[in-house]
């Protein structure tokens, strides 16, 4: 017999920045918008049909919307860059 994996739950607490030597990971800021923006600057027109924060003003609701959940606890998942 097969058994489920338990469904994925976020952690709690959420974890805060994460460093080593060469990476930092943390949570998306409004600040980040441009260079989240820049990131995909060679192929933009390529990816907008898909990446709707391929446009700068997009990025900012995006990151907007990241915080938003995180802040109340209600998005199932969380996103750090």
């Amino acid at each position: 017999m097969r058994s489920t994996p338990p469904l994925w739950r976020r952690p709690e607490p959420l974890p805060g920045s994460i460093a080593t030597a060469r990476l930092v990971v943390r949570w998306y800021e409004a600040a980040d918008a441009r260079a989240l923006h820049e990131a995909i600057h060679p192929r933009r027109d390529a990816y907008l049909p898909w990446l709707p924060w391929a446009a700068v003003a997009h990025a900012e609701a995006v990151i907007e919307r990241f915080q938003q959940g995180r802040a109340k606890l209600m998005a199932p998942d969380f996103v750090m860059g």
